[in-house]
C-alpha cells in the first residue's frame, strides 16, 4: 500500500515531489513527521526505491554522510505512509539519547504510551497495527538492533525505517542515500539545472521570489553545488 500510494503521489516531474495533505497522527501530534517549507528535490527515484524495499523487507536503513538528506527523505516517506498505511506512521527522534537503555522508553514515549512501559507493553500496543515506525538518528545507539528486531518479529504489521550515518542494524536492508545530481562538464547551454542547482535556486527564491538568474549566474550556482559535493544541507 505504501509503495502504491507513493507512486500515485509522484506526479510533479523528475525533480519535485508534492506533499500530501497532513493527517493527524494516530500517536499524537508529536509523532507526526516533520514538515518542511521547501520542496523535496531530486529524490523521486529514491522515494520509489525505498518504498519498494519497505514493502519487501519491512525494515530499511537510510545510510548516508552528514548533510546528504537522509532525514529529509525519511520525513517525506513518513508523510506518504500517513495516507498509504491504515495506521499511518510514527516519527521517533533518537537524537537526544545515546544510551541503549533509554531506547525502549523513548519509543514508548513517541507512541504516547505510559511511562515505564516494558517491551511486552509496546508489543501489545503495536501487535494489531499496520504502521511505519521511522527512527531518526539511530547511529547513536549501537545496541539498538535486538530490541527493534524483537518488535518487528512480534508485530507483523509494523514496518520500520531508520536513518543512520553508520551501520548499526546489520540485519536490516540498507539503502545508501547519494548526493544530489550535479552538472557535468559537458552540460550544454540549454541543459536544465541539476537537482543540486534547483535546491540552491529554490532556497534563494524563498528569500526573494522575484529573483532571476542569468546564464552566468546558473553556471556559478552549478560550480558552487559541485564544490559542495551535491549535499543538500550545505547547499541550502
Amino acid at each position: 500500500l505504501l509503495a502504491v500510494g507513493l507512486i500515485l503521489f509522484i506526479i510533479a516531474g523528475p525533480y519535485r515531489v508534492p506533499v500530501p495533505k497532513p493527517r493527524k497522527s494516530l500517536f499524537g501530534d508529536r509523532a507526526s513527521p516533520p514538515r518542511y517549507e521547501t520542496e523535496l528535490v531530486g529524490r523521486d527515484r529514491d522515494l520509489v526505491a525505498v518504498a519498494d524495499l519497505i514493502q519487501l523487507k519491512r525494515a530499511v536503513t537510510l545510510l548516508g554522510p552528514p548533510g546528504v538528506g537522509e532525514t529529509r527523505l525519511a520525513a517525506q516517506i513518513a508523510v506518504l505512509a500517513e495516507t498509504g498505511l491504515p495506521d499511518g506512521s510514527c516519527w521517533i527522534s533518537l537524537a537526544p539519547i545515546s544510551d541503549d537503555g533509554l531506547l525502549l522508553k523513548t519509543i514508548a514515549g513517541w507512541l504516547s504510551l505510559w511511562d515505564g512501559v516494558d517491551l511486552d507493553g509496546v508489543v501489545r500496543f503495536l501487535s494489531d497495527k499496520r504502521v511505519l515506525l521511522v527512527l531518526d538518528n539511530v547511529e547513536q545507539l549501537k545496541g539498538a538492533a535486538p530490541i527493534l528486531q524483537e518488535i518487528l518479529n512480534l508485530c507483523p504489521g509494523v514496518r520500520a525505517l531508520a536513518t543512520s550515518r553508520e551501520m548499526v542494524l546489520p540485519s536490516w536492508q540498507t539503502y545508501r542515500v547519494r548526493p544530489l545530481s550535479m552538472a557535468s562538464s559537458s552540460t550544454g547551454e540549454r541543459a536544465k539545472p541539476s537537482a543540486s542547482a534547483l535546491v540552491f535556486i529554490g532556497r534563494a527564491r524563498r528569500r526573494d521570489a522575484g529573483l532571476q538568474f542569468s546564464r552566468q549566474d546558473l553556471a556559478a550556482i552549478e560550480e558552487i553545488c559541485t564544490l559542495l559535493a551535491g549535499l543538500p544541507l550545505p547547499i541550502e
